[in-house]
């Protein structure tokens, strides 16, 4: 029994990071009535600029690499903002679906060209985690649950 509420509680962890997926698009669409099919390309992108920053010759640790990516990333979807979807908001809708479609392509296919298909890991030591009833969770599950609610 306890291996199926363990199951559910790592549900409960991974919908909390689509959660914030989610409030981002409903921002999105409810702010500029469009949907950004480019919103999860984004969010991959600053997964993989911490990944950088954390690695190679930058090797800052992961709280500045955090940091560093998230400015980053804030900076590209603000410049998509005015570059491709300011000038197209006003004209056919069908146009602004088009662009973040493209601009969905081009970010996925650009993240290929530079980090590749494999898998990558952030290198953080693994953690027993805490235990509670026979269910363990671990300091970073309870971050990710935190930022979900907090955001």
């Amino acid at each position: 029994m306890t291996y199926y509420v363990q199951l559910v509680l790592n549900g409960v962890i991974a919908g909390s990071i689509y959660a914030l997926f989610a409030v981002g698009l409903t921002m999105v669409y409810g702010i500029f009535r469009f949907i950004n099919f480019a919103h999860g390309e984004l969010i991959a992108l600053g997964a993989y600029l911490t990944l950088l920053f954390t690695q190679n010759i930058f090797s800052l640790p992961l709280y500045y690499a955090v940091l560093t990516a998230l400015i980053v990333t804030i900076s590209i979807g603000l410049a998509q903002e005015r570059y491709i979807y300011r000038p197209l908001r006003h004209g056919n809708r069908i146009s602004l679906l088009i662009a973040s479609i493209g601009l969905s392509y081009l970010l996925r296919n650009g993240i290929r060209i530079v980090w590749g298909s494999d898998l990558m890991t952030y290198g953080l030591k693994p953690s027993r985690g805490m235990e509670f009833a026979g269910l363990i969770i671990t300091q970073v599950q309870i971050l990710m649950m935190a930022a979900s609610v907090f955001f």
